[in-house]
């Protein structure tokens, strides 16, 4: 018996058991509405259709999951909350299904708790969470709901931290009981995506209060190290450098938190503590600070630490030129995401002077000579002051032309040496020196003097190279550096010379070369270099060093690579290493710079070895607009022959992370995780579907984007789908809607880094479906290399719905001859035809059972409501009777032949008998009733004779003839004349004209509104009117009319009075103007006074960004059009005085600005048109004259434009 047929019983004395349960409603996002408590027909397989807390066996039914609450951004390193919904639409308990969640990678911090359960649902006890590190995989929540009966539901409340990439992915599944049959799958998995941006904008900048001071004097550094993004940056290393005068100087200084501290805690080492140490090594280099690994530090999003740092160095004894450089660096540097910060301020420290004045200089006799032809250097170490320089170092450094030269030369006093004496090692000795295969460069000599006062030390250096062999090319280059140096003092001269050295030519040519198939790729996608090691000489080059290098654009990318010889290889066996194989690594640290392949290998002559390397990296995570460089360098290397060729391609890395994020609203309720936002959904319901789409990275191009709807929705056209695009996003011109697979598709030409569209569909909910309840929308708006959740995939995301059954009356009792009697004894139904709404069933005994369509349900009228409804057998619905067949009745039969007749029966309540007029008895039952044979009439036929005796004949008696004719014919009536034609009307006088309106009148208010009473008793319709001084529209019942009212094409505004408004007018949340003069309502640009202001095509006044035509314009809250500056966001912005969106260069004051396409103000290095300019990243302002930008001095003219 099915589960919701009750045992046979009469309908009279059927006692009736309810149970209760959650009628199934609508989900959307916040899942299953309790729509009850509604009675069910009582079951005999569960005593009263409440789970039994047990697994079942075979049980049907319709699951679903949604996810509610789930955001579609979020922000890298911080908290979420959303809520996984499991609901059961029945018909059976669901008991045993099993939930588990993806929570996604990197998820952090994760949790769980069952938050709700309805409908007679249990919570489940073995609810499980794990942490989505990278190396699992991703955090995983698995759960068993124990009881689950058919309406029933449980909400479980996930929370965590939200992982540091640009974007999540969820995916929750519900999967039922072994045994258990779910009849639509396709709600059973949900997805959703929230997009988290690494918004890191790090600055780091320092000032200084005074530029020079005294030996002694304090000078006070305020350094700033800010994140104006909107995502935290973790595990940063900050440092300040300071580099002082001399090594024995004395430093007094502390660090503490300025009062521009903002969004972040001061750190503990900043206590203002004073510290006094010595500037004790070479350089003359102390931190101040400098945080590590082990003292983690967080700059949170829109957040500034700022340090005060006073600085007092004391400087011992005298300077040359009486000052001192110092310098003081601030950085910041976080790895993973390669962030390198710094700012150097410089500044003098004044000392009294040191009459010291060190000089080096150096010349060559000869730039080119021949293996073994001599070349004399002259050195000249020189104090051109009054004062002794103690303890200079002085070197001088030879590179050779070959590792492999012998090298002769020797050291002597020239003749230029003055006021000191010459060095015992300067003797004039002959020094050997071997070769030493890869190293060219060694010391002449490296020695140590004191130099007085107006003294000249010149050395004379004769330098003879034998170089072994040939050389390839027939020459090397040589050279000679000489440094004299003196930390005391911080002395550092330094000269240098290059030279030449010729040997016979080998003939031999190396050659390397590297291109790319592409300069730019996402990543996750596929460059390969083509690498080509050559000998174009006739000579082959043996042991020759092959090394191929990649820098990773990331240093924690992972890299995945193969190599193998191209068809261009000529003349050279493919080595053995270049056999293909693919190779995966991992970098470290920032930097990395993996070593694709190093071998040794002869290079024959005319021989190309081709190597084709195909490359993938893929980065742990984007951040916004980021491209970031790659170098693949491939080197040639031979120490005997010199040989170190290399070449270098160099690329670029992007990174694009798409994601998407679907909800819904039934007649403008949204999705919400609590109660207070559940909705149903049921025929004829508004629904909107909303699809977010939103890049976290850098510029993703011709995204194919595809929204399908369920079947339980429909749109008229693809009119009622609407795009809205921000500044860094464009909607797609070619959406298309296709009715037969339900789609909805088009190609969105470009999202920037942080750029979002919102794709929204109006839709109404139909009658479709009906054997269906639950149904899926879903999105997806795949990229070639989407970084998460994998490159490749649909970046998919989805919301279930299910549908609210609607209420719908038991059908009547079906009456004969819906039912009939059957051989054998009993009445059997005749089934009646399924519709759209039931179905019919004929039970084995004999009962009629009607069910619902799952889109419907039984209202009972008495309170409860049910899916099926029993008839009971025929007989115990009392649609029929069964009734035995009457004995053949009794015959009349008097002598002779054919006079046999039958004696007919009387009639009853149940049979009426009946003689036809061929003689056959006829027995019919009463309405409702039936013969057992199945009829409800039975022919006995003619009486049988049963006398056929001749009876004796008499005498004939004549017959009279008629005493009267019969009655004569009346006479025919006449036919009938046809009636003339209608004559036609006259034509109507004309309507009299109008009397004149009747004057005044009053308000007259009843039940359905106000209307106006001429003192003549007619009152307005359908007109606009002028009651005093105020305007009023009357509709076609006479009623005043408020609100929003169209007439002729334009659009007026009554207030509740009724009286037409003009001016400003605010209607909801919006701001409306109407004309004053005739009420109209305005659209597009409106001068309010002084005050442009932009009224939408709806009327309603814009506020924010607003394209007209091709220009951008920005309307304040108040909607006042912009000019001038703006801060949007983080983002600087500059409108015209005519409100246009700035690009390009533009001139404020006496300041250059430039403005990028977008309109945002660009800072730092900027090229344009062919030359660099820089542009300081706090002000944006153009630089001109000299800067320091970093370490290095640069020049730029009054027009901006670097110099060379």
């Amino acid at each position: 018996m099915s589960r919701f047929i009750r045992p046979r019983r009469a309908l009279a004395s059927a006692v009736v058991r309810a149970c209760t349960v959650a009628i199934v409603g609508v989900l959307a996002v916040v899942g299953i509405v309790v729509q009850g408590p509604i009675a069910v027909a009582d079951t005999e397989e569960t005593g009263g259709g409440a789970s039994s807390g047990l697994l079942g066996a075979g049980h049907s039914m319709d699951l679903i999951v949604q996810i509610i609450g789930y955001a579609a951004t979020g922000v890298a390193s911080e908290p979420f909350t959303y809520t996984v919904k499991v609901s059961n639409l029945g018909p059976d308990s669901g008991d045993g299904a099993t939930l588990d969640v993806d929570l996604g990678t990197g998820v952090s911090g994760a949790s769980a708790t069952c938050a709700s359960s309805a409908g007679g649902a249990q919570c489940p006890a073995d609810l499980s969470v794990t942490d989505g590190a990278a190396a699992s995989g991703g955090g995983k929540l698995t759960a068993t709901i124990p009881v689950l009966p058919a309406g029933g539901a449980v909400e479980i409340r996930v929370s965590g931290t939200y992982p540091y990439y640009s974007s999540l992915t969820t995916t929750a599944t519900v999967t039922p009981a072994a045994g258990d049959t779910d009849t639509d799958m396709s709600t059973n998995t949900v997805t959703q995506q929230t997009a988290t941006p690494l918004d890191m904008v790090p600055v780091v900048s320092k000032v200084q209060d005074k530029e020079r001071v005294a030996s002694g004097e304090v000078r006070t550094y305020t350094v700033r190290y800010e994140n104006r993004g909107s995502t935290p940056i973790p595990n940063v290393r900050l440092s300040d450098e300071y580099t002082g005068s001399k090594e024995s100087s004395t430093l007094i200084y502390s660090v503490s938190c300025g009062a521009g501290t903002i969004n972040i805690a001061c750190p503990s080492w900043a206590d203002g503590v004073t510290k006094t140490t010595m500037v004790a090594n070479e350089h003359s280099q102390l931190y101040l600070f400098k945080t590590d690994e082990s003292e983690p530090l967080t700059l949170p999003a829109h957040s500034v630490l700022e340090l005060i740092i006073p600085v007092t160095e004391t400087v011992p004894g005298c300077a040359i030129g009486g000052a001192y450089d110092v310098y003081n660096g601030a950085q910041m540097v976080q790895s993973p995401n390669r962030i390198n910060r710094e700012e150097i301020v410089k500044g003098t420290i004044t000392v009294p002077t040191c009459d010291m004045v060190p000089v080096v200089s150096k010349v060559q006799d000869k730039e080119t000579v021949a293996s073994g032809e001599e070349r004399t250097y002259t050195v000249r170490y020189e104090n051109r002051g009054a004062d002794p320089i103690p303890d200079v170092h002085l070197s001088d450094t030879f590179k050779r032309g070959s590792s492999y030269s012998t090298v002769e030369y020797s050291l002597s006093c020239g003749p230029g040496t003055t006021n000191i004496d010459c060095p015992t090692w300067a003797d004039g000795t002959t020094i050997t020196k071997e070769g030493t295969p890869g190293y060219r460069w060694f010391n002449l000599f490296e020695r140590t003097v004191t130099l007085p006062g107006h003294s000249v030390l010149e050395l004379v250096v004769p330098v003879t190279e034998t170089v072994p062999g040939c050389v390839i090319g027939g020459k090397r280059d040589t050279s000679n550096a000489t440094d004299m140096s003196q930390r005391a003092y911080r002395v550092t001269e330094w000269v240098y010379v290059a030279g030449t050295i010729t040997a016979p030519a080998c003939d031999m040519t190396p050659v390397v070369s590297v291109t790319e198939d592409k300069e730019t790729v996402a990543s996750g996608e596929v460059r390969t270099y083509t690498v080509r090691y050559e000998n174009q000489g006739g000579t082959p080059i043996p042991d020759v060093e092959l090394t191929d290098v990649y820098e990773l654009s990331n240093g924690f990318s992972e890299v995945e690579y193969s190599m193998s010889c191209g068809a261009g290889t000529t003349n050279i066996e493919c080595p053995a290493w270049a056999n293909k194989t693919t190779t995966k690594m991992t970098g470290q640290s920032s930097g990395s710079t993996p070593v694709l392949s190093s071998g040794r290998v002869t290079l024959p002559a005319h021989s190309v070895l081709e190597l084709i390397v195909p490359v993938k990296e893929t980065l742990p995570s984007c951040m916004i607009d980021n491209v970031v460089k790659v170098y693949y360098q491939s080197r040639m290397s031979q120490s005997a022959y010199t040989l170190n060729a290399d070449a270098l391609a160099r690329g670029y890395v992007t990174c694009v992370d798409v994601s998407t994020s679907t909800n819904v609203a039934v007649n403008g309720v949204a999705q919400a995780p609590d109660a207070s936002g559940k909705v149903d959904v049921k025929q004829g319901d508004a629904v909107d579907l909303t699809v977010k789409v939103t890049n976290s990275a850098s510029l993703a191009a011709n995204v194919p984007v595809s929204i399908t709807l369920p079947n339980m929705i429909d749109i008229p056209s693809i009119d009622a789908v609407r795009c809205d695009a921000d500044l860094k996003s464009t909607c797609p011109s070619d959406l298309a809607y296709d009715p037969s697979t339900r789609t909805i598709s088009g190609t969105i030409p470009e999202i920037r880094g942080t750029g979002q569209l919102t794709i929204s569909v109006a839709a109404t909910a139909n009658a479709v479906g009906r054997d269906v309840l639950s149904f899926i929308a879903s999105a997806t708006a795949p990229t070639e290399h989407d970084i998460k959740p994998e490159p490749g995939t649909l970046n998919p995301s989805s919301v279930t719905f299910g549908f609210i059954p609607e209420p719908i009356g038991v059908p009547v009792v079906p009456t004969n001859p819906s039912a009939v009697c059957v051989p054998g004894g009993g009445a059997q139904w005749n089934k009646p035809t399924d519709d759209e709404r039931f179905t019919w069933t004929l039970t084995a005994d004999r009962h009629l059972v009607v069910t619902t369509r799952p889109a419907f349900i039984f209202d009972n009228g008495d309170g409860t409501r049910s899916r099926t409804h029993d008839y009971g057998t025929p007989e115990e619905a009392g649609v029929i009777s069964c009734v035995p067949l009457p004995a053949t009745p009794t015959v009349t039969d008097p002598c002779g032949a054919g006079n046999a007749s039958w004696n007919l029966p009387g009639d009853s309540a149940a049979i009426t008998w009946r003689v036809e007029g061929n003689g056959h008895l006829i027995a019919t039952t009463a309405a409702g009733t039936n013969f057992e044979d199945g009829t409800n009439s039975h022919d006995y036929g003619t009486a049988v004779e049963t006398n056929v005796e001749p009876c004796p004949t008499p005498s004939p008696t004549p017959t009279p003839d008629p005493s009267s004719p019969g009655p004569v014919p009346t006479t025919p009536a006449p036919d009938p004349t046809p009636a003339p034609d209608p004559t036609p009307a006259p034509t109507p006088a004309p309507e009299p004209t109008p009397a004149p309106a009747p004057r005044g009148g009053a308000w007259i208010s009843d039940s359905v509104g106000w209307w106006y009473r001429y003192a003549d008793g007619t009152y307005p319709v359908s007109q606009t009117v002028q009651i005093g001084s105020s305007i009023y529209r009357f509709g076609a019942d006479g009623y005043m009319r408020t609100g929003w009212v169209s007439e002729s094409g334009a659009w007026f505004y009554h207030d509740a009075s009724g009286a037409q408004a003009s001016g400003w007018v605010k209607d909801g949340g919006s701001w409306y103007y109407l004309d004053p003069a005739t009420g109209r309502m305005v659209t597009g640009w409106l001068l309010d006074g002084s005050t442009w202001y932009y009224l939408r095509s709806s009327g309603a006044m814009a506020t924010g960004w607003v394209k007209d035509g091709s220009t951008w314009y920005y309307l304040m809250p108040s909607g006042a059009m912009a000019t001038g500056w703006l801060l949007d966001g983080s983002t600087w912005y500059y409108l015209t005085p005519n409100g246009a969106m700035a690009t390009g260069w533009v001139k404020d004051g006496s300041t250059w600005y430039y403005l990028r396409s977008s309109g945002a103000m660009a800072t730092g290095w900027l090229m344009d048109g062919g030359s660099w300019y820089y542009l300081s990243t706090d002000s944006g302002a153009m630089y001109t004259g000299g800067h320091w930008i970093g370490w290095k001095w640069y020049n730029f003219a009054d027009s901006g434009r670097l110099m060379s």
